[in-house]
């Protein structure tokens, strides 16, 4: 905790005590790995060991020369531990900016570990901007952000962009989600000499059938990008 932090601690608890995003329990200012979680349910956090799925579940969903991903890396499994989707919500939907930056430092300590750092840029899906007027920010962004700290690697956001809204994949099925987004990112054609044999990193919060990351390696890939790997907090 920073000495400005010590000042006004007394007065963030009073107006917004701090609790776990997880299980609701009081965690104030004694000492936690996260901001916006306990040690207990941080020591639980589901880990995902084995990203090989996430990859296999693009071969479900597309045909094989469809395939635009080289890897696909999440942090952890909803699947495993649905009880954490309230820590995604509160990036989202909530204003929680420190968890996006604070998961992405794992994240990023993650793809290091597997080798996952030989990058031209990394790029965070990007959202449309009726949205981020909304939001005010973009999720992807502050994961990005930090994976950039821990792998020295420069954010590009805007390399790619949304160039359609569309509705939120929560509540669509696996054909739908491939439907909502297609066709929806585009490269930024001053920018295709940038792309031509490079390799890049897609991030986003939440990875579930990958079609969003698939469309943008696909816009990406036919722009002339040697690889394209991607990466997100959670998978679902």
């Amino acid at each position: 905790m920073n000495i400005i932090q010590k000042i006004f601690s007394p007065f963030y608890e009073i107006l917004a005590p701090q609790h776990c995003e997880v299980c609701g329990k009081y965690i104030g200012d004694e000492y936690h790995r996260f901001t916006f979680m306990c040690e207990k349910c941080s020591d639980r956090l589901p880990i995902t060991d084995n990203n090989d799925f996430l990859r296999a579940r693009l071969y479900d969903n597309f045909a094989k020369d469809e395939v635009s991903l080289s890897s696909v890396y999440s942090l952890f499994s909803l699947k495993q531990g649905f009880e954490y989707m309230p820590i995604i919500h509160s990036l989202k939907y909530f204003g929680r900016k420190d968890t996006g930056y604070e998961l992405g430092l794992e994240l990023g300590r993650k793809l290091y570990k597997h080798s996952m750092n030989d990058y031209n840029s990394i790029i965070p899906i990007p959202i449309h901007h009726a949205r981020k007027r909304e939001r005010g920010y973009n999720q992807s962004s502050l994961i990005s952000n930090a994976i950039s700290e821990v792998l020295d690697i420069p954010v590009d956001e805007k390399l790619l962009k949304r160039i359609r809204y569309t509705r939120t994949q929560t509540q669509l099925n696996a054909l739908e989600r491939q439907e909502n987004v297609a066709s929806v990112f585009q490269v930024d054609q001053k920018r295709i000499p940038n792309i031509k044999s490079g390799k890049f990193l897609l991030v986003d919060d939440v990875v579930t059938t990958g079609s969003t990351f698939n469309h943008c390696g696909i816009a990406l890939l036919e722009a002339g990008a040697y690889r394209v790997d991607a990466a997100a907090l959670a998978s679902a």
